[in-house]
Formats: structure tokens, sequence, C-alpha cells
């Protein structure tokens, strides 16, 4: 569930629209559980950012330049957060095929 974008109060750059817009859909596919594509995004936007961030600002280019990148660090973080929770699931899941492969060895060699 992807909360309300917020505007920042003063215009920023195009090419910097673009890359909220691009961290926003990697939020919503890490929402989703498409964590192919939240990669995938992420090198696009790690390219976009390169470049965004090279290049001298235009006049009046930095305007709400930080209000952006509060709401990168913040989707980052929403991110990162499902990322754990994904993660947490995954060695829970492995777990429980290790403790039952086990439980069948166990069990293959008390028949024994």
């Amino acid at each position: 569930m992807t909360p309300p974008t917020p505007q920042p109060s003063q215009p920023i750059a195009p090419a910097m629209d673009e890359i909220l817009a691009l961290c926003r859909l990697m939020l919503e596919c890490a929402e989703r559980g498409d964590w192919d594509a939240v990669t995938g995004h992420e090198l696009e936007r790690r390219e976009r950012l390169e470049r965004y961030f090279s290049a001298a600002p235009a006049s009046g280019g930095t305007a709400g330049l930080a209000e952006a990148i509060r709401e990168i660090v913040t989707i980052d973080r929403r991110i990162l957060a499902l990322g754990q929770v994904r993660r947490n699931e995954i060695v829970a899941s492995l777990r429980a095929l290790e403790n039952g492969r086990r439980g069948a060895a166990a069990y293959r060699e008390g028949r024994r």
C-alpha cells in the first residue's frame, strides 16, 4: 500500500521527477513481492541518479531537491523493511525444509 505522494513545496527538475517516479514504482513492486523488478528498477535509478548529480544543476534546478532526497530516503527505508521481512520469511522456510530433511533422514536411519 503506497502512501499518497507528497508534493514538494517548490518545483524540482523533470529529471528528479522521473527518479522519484521510479522510486515509487520500486516501492510498489516491493509491496507486490516482485523483487526482480525492484532490482531492475534500482539499476536504472542508480544510473539516473549518477547522471543527475554528475551534471551541474540548471538554474533553479535545485528547488525542492532536499524534499526529493528525503522522499527517496523514506522510500528506500520502506523497501529495505519489506526486503527484511521477505528475507526472514525465506530463512524460516529454509529452516523448516532443513528440519524436514533431518527428520526424514532420522526416520530412514531408524528404520535400518
